[in-house]
């Protein structure tokens, strides 16, 4: 199990537990639904030093929810077969714990999340920052992300991302 520390939280991950048996399989479209309504495709840009380009690009595809509500994380990475899941504990007492399906790998992204959005579409707007985000996946296995061009693109495409995403101003 891996710890992460943030602020506000700390995350363990959790491997696969497969789908329990008494559950009848998802159907593809309730998960297109669920991801309209809880998912999250982002892309973070971080400074690196020991990278040559000096920033490293991170996408993933997420779903985080109450930790009593994991069972449907588990079988949504059941149905897709990819992501790893992990423990959100918060440090405030009034906030419940979480778990969050995640999806970083590139490859798994570029085989799996991707192709099942583009046969199962999104409905919401959240259909737009899958294309964007699906473009910027498609750049880094193209090893695009490599160069100054490259990084330059990502960075406005991500801006177009944010733009979709519930915590934009103008």
């Amino acid at each position: 199990m891996q710890e992460v520390s943030r602020s506000h939280s700390t995350s363990t991950e959790v491997e696969g537990r497969g789908e329990p048996s008494n559950k009848k399989a998802l159907s593809p479209w309730y998960v297109v639904g669920f991801t309209d309504g809880e998912g999250s495709f982002s892309v973070s840009i971080t400074h690196h030093r020991t990278l040559k380009t000096r920033v490293e690009i991170s996408p993933d595809f997420s779903i985080e929810l109450r930790k009593d509500d994991e069972e449907i994380l588990t079988r949504i990475q059941s149905l897709l077969g990819v992501g790893k899941i992990y423990y959100v504990r918060f440090r405030n007492e009034a906030w419940q714990d979480h778990a969050k399906l995640k999806v970083r790998s590139v490859k798994e992204l570029h085989e799996v999340v991707i192709p099942f959005f583009r046969t199962y579409p999104l409905q919401a707007k959240k259909a737009k920052v899958f294309e964007i985000f699906a473009t910027i996946v498609e750049m880094m296995v193209r090893k695009e992300h490599l160069t100054y061009g490259g990084i330059q693109k990502i960075k406005k495409l991500r801006e177009q991302m944010q733009i979709f995403g519930k915590k934009y101003r103008n």
